[in-house]
């Protein structure tokens, strides 16, 4: 029987990966999650199907999943799923009360600004909201800030700001993610199997123009996870510039790289994805988002190509998609085999 593997590729407004595995993966407590069965679930996208842009996800103590979105619906909507399938709109964080008021005393500025991208962290028995206040065409504005609950559905109260654009030096300040380890940030990627099992990538190459080693840490292992007999190396949108990092040293069949590519460098994207693929005889996958924020706007790209170069499955560019596509583990056997590319490589020692 032949050997071929299916893959689901997401091209979407924003990429997420969100999950509660153990106590490193959203819940700074140790609390005890039960598990969900989720063998017989059946879905069709979106599952939510009202707008809820840039959203952030955790389960929590009472076993609901909760997801929080930028406010499309004002003051950041909530919504609540026992399987993460069926979604109920329960509310918002804030009210026209209690919502985050820190921008510069300008009405203007005021009136315009959103609140954008949150993120959901438990921390010391307490549900901590990250948010960013920006204001569409004004970078230097934007500002993030925090709020804290007792319960997942709020209401949440405004403990200020972490820092604004200003402050850090870093213009459109938003999206932001939150991990520490040991005092430490870092750009995580997150790879959970079905059963829970949870494996995780730090980004080794930080994006230096847009500032981002002045906040976090570089990675400094290299991953490679196998799910269903395939070997994935997981990488994070900047890596893919640096073809060293990404060497095949015989130990993976798929590159899975996930990223924020916007629209300008998007040739340059398609190309280096190719090229990956070419110099170490391997399927490679590009996941990026599509649609805008107040710095870029993102068309997407995302798609699977083969060993030889060749585009196998693609998502509509500037569209929200998905694309299933059939993953030739035999072929890929033969083509190296055949074509031993990787045994003429030259041996090599990373210093990192």
């Amino acid at each position: 029987m032949k050997n071929v593997k299916k893959f689901f590729l997401l091209s979407c407004a924003i990429y997420c990966t969100a999950c509660s595995g153990n106590g490193n993966t959203g819940n700074s407590d140790g609390q005890d999650i039960p598990k969900v069965d989720d063998s017989q679930l059946a879905y069709h996208n979106p599952v939510i199907r009202i707008a809820a842009p840039d959203p952030t996800a955790m389960r929590a103590k009472d076993g609901y999943f909760y997801l929080y979105a930028t406010e499309d619906i004002r003051n950041l909507p909530i919504f609540r799923s026992r399987d993460m399938v069926k979604w109920e709109e329960i509310g918002t964080a804030f009210t026209d009360e209690t919502r985050p008021d820190f921008l510069p005393d300008n009405k203007d500025v005021k009136e315009r600004a959103h609140l954008w991208a949150p993120e959901i962290r438990y921390v010391k028995g307490k549900y901590v909201l990250f948010y960013s206040l920006a204001q569409w065409g004004n970078h230097w504005v934007s500002t993030v800030g925090y709020a804290v609950s007792d319960s997942p559905e709020g209401p949440f109260t405004p403990k200020g700001k972490v820092f604004d654009s200003r402050e850090v030096n870093v213009e459109n300040s938003i999206d932001q993610y939150f991990y520490e380890e040991d005092g430490k940030y870092y750009n995580r990627f997150y790879f959970v199997s079905p059963d829970g099992e949870v494996r995780s990538y730090d980004k080794k190459h930080l994006f230096t123009y847009g500032g981002e080693h002045h906040h976090f840490t570089a990675g400094r292992e290299r991953v490679v996870v196998e799910f269903r007999g395939v070997r994935i190396l997981l990488q994070i949108c900047y890596d893919l510039r640096f073809p060293v990092w990404a060497r095949n040293r015989k130990d993976y069949d798929v590159a899975l790289y996930v990223a924020s590519w916007p629209t300008p460098r998007v040739e340059a994207w398609l190309a280096w994805l190719r090229a990956r693929a070419i110099e170490n005889q391997c399927y490679v996958a590009g996941v990026n988002r599509v649609g805008t924020d107040p710095s870029c706007e993102y068309c997407g790209g995302t798609l699977m190509i083969d060993p030889y170069g060749r585009i196998v499955a693609a998502c509509e560019q500037g569209r929200v998609g998905a694309v299933t596509v059939e993953v030739d583990m035999d072929g890929l056997a033969d083509f190296r085999r055949k074509f031993p590319v990787l045994d003429d490589a030259d041996d090599f020692t990373l210093n990192i």
